[in-house]
């Protein structure tokens, strides 16, 4: 049982009075575990030698395909997660949520630097740890999530008396991303561009989980299984328009959206599951470690590859070996990750994932769950007498 909640049926409520969803943690869950399926098939796959072959093939193929899917689900359930926080006084917000995702942002991008000099510039390690820190405020290279979450966090609790305007300036924003990086692409670095790029893409998706909660909610209830076919059936179709027939422009624009929403009903109907709820639950918990310990992880493999002149598959002559690299990989970065975060906390090294100087009394965990603010009760109706 988590410290603080009290537990009811599928949903919890912790003492905040915000309810714990079991789709969120498995959303949140799926997303960060994409997260690292796709860097394992799209960044590291190939860098060591021999982890290329015909069997590896799908793979970075449903990788493409699950670009437009990942991060808006991400970025969505972290609106979710931040909605009840955005009434908090000022000095709560900035102690709490802002350094909590600062300083690992700070941390880790300086030890990453490290790694991922030697693994890919080792001829140069110094001027590319060099731009890996310059970058810092631009919003990094391998944790833009972290610093988008900051600017989106912000934004939000700032302007959470104007939703509307808001979530109207973010639609605006996501129409005019390819004008945005076109414009920043020609007057700045590359990486930038890039990070101001997905500043326009993803920024609707967190103000819609932050300022409609319960309109989520709703929704992710209202779907069903024949909801869940029709959008599963119905991105399918967009994926091949837009990836392999090469349809007109505008297809991609209904990507996300049906992608998102697939995905909120493929986790609502996994929450019937016990067993996936706590798997679930589990790694929600420890979203932020397995985000920041996978690029170092497979970096790391990749310059220890390298330095060894190691070649991890062979040949690749079997293909079951082959296809299997990839899926069992990305389980064994995650895996490391948490069985680090876990012995942390146990041996005191718990600030490598949180701003280190706690208050003396935290009511809630520094790690919060999947919770999100109640829908409103109905207003009070007079009885006849």
């Amino acid at each position: 049982m988590t410290h603080g909640t009290v537990h009811s049926g599928s949903e919890r409520r912790p003492a905040t009075g915000a309810v714990r969803l079991p789709w969120v943690d498995i959303a949140k869950s799926a997303a960060i575990v994409l997260v690292v399926f796709y860097h394992v098939g799209r960044v590291g796959l190939g860098a060591a030698p021999g982890t290329v072959g015909p069997a590896t093939r799908p793979w970075l193929d449903l990788n493409m395909v699950l670009v437009p899917v990942r991060m808006p689900v991400f970025f969505l359930v972290s609106g979710l997660l931040a909605a009840s926080a955005l009434s908090r006084p000022w000095p709560r917000v900035l102690r709490g949520k802002v350094l909590d995702l600062l300083w690992p942002y700070v941390l880790w991008t300086v030890l990453f630097g490290f790694v991922w000099v030697h693994a890919s510039f080792p001829d140069d390690p110094g001027t590319w740890f060099w731009y890996n820190l310059r970058m810092l405020p631009f919003g990094g290279l391998a944790y833009w999530y972290l610093s988008l979450l900051i600017v989106f966090f912000l934004a939000a609790k700032a302007l959470r008396r104007h939703p509307v305007p808001v979530l109207v300036g973010s639609l605006v924003l996501l129409a005019a991303a390819p004008a945005i990086g076109t414009l920043v692409d020609a007057n700045g670095d590359q990486s930038g561009t890039v990070n101001v790029m997905r500043l326009a893409t993803f920024a609707v998706w967190f103000f819609a989980g932050a300022y409609l909660p319960a309109l989520v909610r709703r929704v992710a209830t209202a779907g069903g299984p024949g909801g869940l076919v029709t959008a599963v059936a119905g991105y399918a179709l967009l994926a091949y328009l837009f990836y392999y027939d090469h349809a007109p422009g505008g297809v991609e624009f209904f990507l996300a959206p049906v992608g998102v929403l697939a995905s909120v009903w493929a986790a609502v109907a996994l929450a019937r599951f016990g067993w996936i709820r706590r798997l679930a639950g589990y790694l929600s918990r420890r979203t932020l470690a397995i985000y920041v310990l996978h690029p170092i992880l497979i970096h790391a493999t990749v310059w220890a590859a390298r330095s060894s002149g190691a070649d991890p598959l062979g040949d690749l002559d079997n293909v079951v070996v082959d296809f299997l690299f990839v899926p069992t990989f990305a389980l064994l970065v995650t895996a490391v990750a948490v069985g680090f975060y876990d012995l942390a906390g146990r041996i005191g090294l718990g600030w490598l994932f949180r701003w280190p100087l706690r208050p003396a009394v935290s009511a809630s965990p520094s790690s919060p769950g999947s919770a999100v603010p109640p829908a409103p009760e109905p207003a009070p109706q007079r009885t006849p007498a």
